[in-house]
């Protein structure tokens, strides 16, 4: 086990942005709509609020990369961009599920569900709240649950419509004079990529097959593709969370949030990883409830990039949850 020791450990679950595009500033928020900010040593520092009326789940809220600005979606649906004294900037009626801020901070891309087979792409002017173009489409996995992600030094982003045992369908949407829609992958289920630093490669998750494959981009052409699983192998089962780092190797978890250096191009397993002081125990010392379930599991259950640094936190379960980063350069170096 590559045991790793963390820069900083703040106790208290605090969330963040996953984020490919290096930012100017990183922030995160708590329950009580709090924002903080990392000061050189990673001790965050409150910097503001957000608007209380906004919804604290994963893609209803974004931070403008070089603003104190935030882009959140309030529980009425509507989408709104207030500053960090929770004055709002502006504010457009909807039913929004997901938004982002582009590369730059210049555009808001966000995703409305008009119904449960008809969905709108929009984008915005982050500044003033003009809306610059929208494109409608049907979903045809039937009342998806939507995801947005930003793509690497582009303004582009991955849209992904995931609709369980329905399937997974991804789209890239580009923005010139309108919006433009390329279904990814057709066929085939694969999850929102990770993506390397330098934005030329890729690895995803086949939903069905439980298998990893690693593509270049922009071509999307098939760099590798994991053989066939066995499903009875628990410990093979992978797990969601991905992050490609700027050495060429990824971070891949199966689905008892262990975490394990994989490479891409050989697509095998070099060894786990862990966090010094928050080792993989037994699953009935997280889960109460599992007295005789003796199965490894993570106490980390997410581990994601913010640009340059990488995040991670231990389960909401956790008799002390605590969110934990690190920088790249730093990790990487422990790695070896």
């Amino acid at each position: 086990m590559i045991l790793i020791k963390p820069e900083k450990i703040c106790k208290g679950v605090y969330k963040y942005i996953s984020r490919n595009n290096f930012t100017d500033f990183i922030f995160f928020y708590d329950v009580n709509h709090n924002i903080y900010t990392p000061d050189a040593e990673y001790n965050l520092k409150n910097t503001g609020k957000l608007n209380t009326d906004a919804q604290l789940s994963y893609n209803t809220v974004s931070f403008h990369p070089s603003d104190k600005k935030a882009a959140v979606i309030l529980k009425d649906g509507s989408l709104a961009v207030n500053d960090f004294n929770t004055d709002m900037l502006w504010e457009k009626n909807g039913s929004f599920v997901c938004l982002i801020y582009s590369k730059n901070g210049n555009y808001i891309w966000a995703a409305e569900k008009l119904s449960k087979i008809r969905l709108r792409i929009s984008i915005f002017d982050s500044i003033n709240g003009s809306l610059l173009a929208f494109h409608e489409i049907d979903d045809l996995l039937y009342d998806s649950s939507l995801r947005i992600s930003d793509i690497p030094d582009s303004d582009n982003i991955i849209l992904e419509l995931a609709a369980g045992q329905d399937g997974i369908s991804l789209f890239e949407c580009k923005y010139t004079s309108q919006i433009e829609l390329t279904e990814l992958f057709k066929h085939n289920s694969y999850i929102t990529p990770a993506w390397s630093p330098d934005g030329t490669k890729m690895i995803t998750l086949e939903n069905d097959s439980q298998t990893y494959a690693h593509f270049s981009y922009p071509q999307y052409k098939l760099l590798a593709e994991q053989a066939e699983i066995d499903f009875d192998d628990e410990e093979s089962m992978p797990g969601y969370n991905m992050i490609y780092l700027k050495n060429g190797l990824t971070i891949v978890q199966n689905m008892n949030y262990r975490h394990f250096l994989f490479d891409p191009v050989k697509m095998k397993r070099l060894g786990e990883v862990a966090f010094h002081g928050y080792e993989p125990v037994p699953a009935n010392q997280i889960y109460k409830s599992l007295k005789d379930d003796n199965t490894l599991c993570s106490r980390i259950v997410y581990f994601d990039r913010i640009g340059t640094l990488l995040a991670a936190q231990t389960s909401s379960k956790d008799d002390d949850p605590v969110t934990v980063f690190i920088d790249e350069d730093i990790f990487i170096n422990q790695l070896t």
